[in-house]
């Protein structure tokens, strides 16, 4: 963050983008489509478990710490998807107002 520059909260819509697409296409590419840094993205990434697909593979075989590790992102991605969700039905609430005011 730059000086001066104030954070600004990740919307539903960012959060299940980067959820999709993490580990398929690159960070800066992810960014670039939410105007998002690379580093912002990388850093959601990393507080919310996400995971590139390459180093779950290289994972091998599933220990009990790793299927927990498993569990809590798919968690993570199940609370993100429904925040989304939300976000999306109060904006069709908000659509179907403003079109019955009309």
């Amino acid at each position: 963050m730059r000086a001066g520059e104030k954070k600004r909260p990740w919307t539903a819509e960012e959060r299940a983008y980067v959820v999709e697409h993490y580990g398929r296409v690159p960070a800066r590419v992810i960014g670039e489509a939410i105007g998002r840094s690379a580093i912002a993205v990388q850093a959601f990434a990393r507080r919310h478990r996400l995971v590139k697909q390459e180093e779950a593979a290289r994972d091998g075989a599933s220990t009990p710490a790793q299927l927990r590790q498993d569990l809590e992102r798919t968690r993570t991605r199940l609370r993100l998807l429904e925040d989304l969700v939300e976000s999306l039905r109060a904006e069709v609430g908000e659509l179907k107002a403003k079109l019955k005011s009309r």
